[in-house]
């Protein structure tokens, strides 16, 4: 009769150990036994009573569980941001890339046509002609060291602005 009893007893706890850790990680920084409570009765769950759940926290250790689980979300959550900035560091880099290789190119297609059709009348047209090829021979060279394959420096930057704005004046 007493197992009858207990097994009785135990059909109208819906909720187990286990699902009420869960549960409890689950709830995040801010859980408590009484929200978990609560959280099961808006839920139409039956919960254990705020006795079992305290003998439950205290036998299997759940406070020392939460912190471990909090902390692993943590770095978990640390971990996937960072590789989420590193992706985003890397597709810039590497945009970077493709648009200076594009605007070395384009310079150095624009001081040959240039050499080759552009009538020359003074010193200054040849000097602005020498500055386009020297600068989109510097970014070449720098682009083929590999120098640039880390995040573009101010200075590199400012130099192929310099190169897009000598094209455009002399093109444009």
């Amino acid at each position: 009769m007493a197992q009858a009893v207990q097994v009785q007893a135990q059909a109208e706890i819906l909720v187990s150990h286990d699902k009420a850790l869960a549960d409890y990680l689950g709830m995040g920084t801010s859980r408590s036994l009484n929200k978990l409570i609560q959280l099961y009765t808006t839920s139409g769950l039956k919960p254990p009573a705020i006795s079992t759940m305290k003998a439950w926290s205290t036998k299997y250790g759940w406070q020392d569980k939460a912190s471990a689980y909090d902390l692993t979300v943590q770095q978990t959550t640390h971990d996937t941001l960072a590789q989420k900035q590193a992706y985003a560091q890397a597709m810039e880099v590497f945009d970077f890339k493709e648009v200076l290789s594009q605007c070395i190119k384009l310079s150095l297609i624009k001081a040959v046509e240039a050499i080759e059709d552009v009538p020359i009348k003074t010193l200054s047209d040849v000097e602005r002609i020498l500055r386009i090829a020297k600068e989109a021979a510097i970014l070449q060279t720098q682009f083929n060291d590999r120098s640039l394959y880390i995040s573009p420096s101010q200075t590199q930057k400012a130099r192929i602005a310099d190169a897009e704005k000598m094209v455009s004046e002399l093109f444009g």
